[in-house]
């Protein structure tokens, strides 16, 4: 697949990582993960996934939680 420059730009730091690399940060792009808890929880460690380069995030909300959802994805 191989990384492109724009995504070389946006992930050096942690690329250049010793035992990172590039194929670590083109799993991480091609990696699915979710995401389930209350919407507090969820949203700061949605921010490092977001931040990491993860392709693809599900979220599980408690019904409860899902007018906090809503203020979250207005921000």
């Amino acid at each position: 697949m191989g990384l492109s420059n724009q995504q070389i730009e946006r992930y050096a730091r942690q690329i250049i990582v010793p035992g990172v690399g590039g194929i670590a940060q083109e799993r991480l792009i091609a990696a699915r993960l979710m995401l389930a808890g209350k919407a507090a929880d969820v949203a700061s460690m949605l921010a490092y996934m977001v931040g990491a380069g993860v392709g693809e995030i599900w979220l599980q909300l408690s019904a409860s939680d899902m007018a906090e959802q809503d203020l979250l994805i207005m921000r």
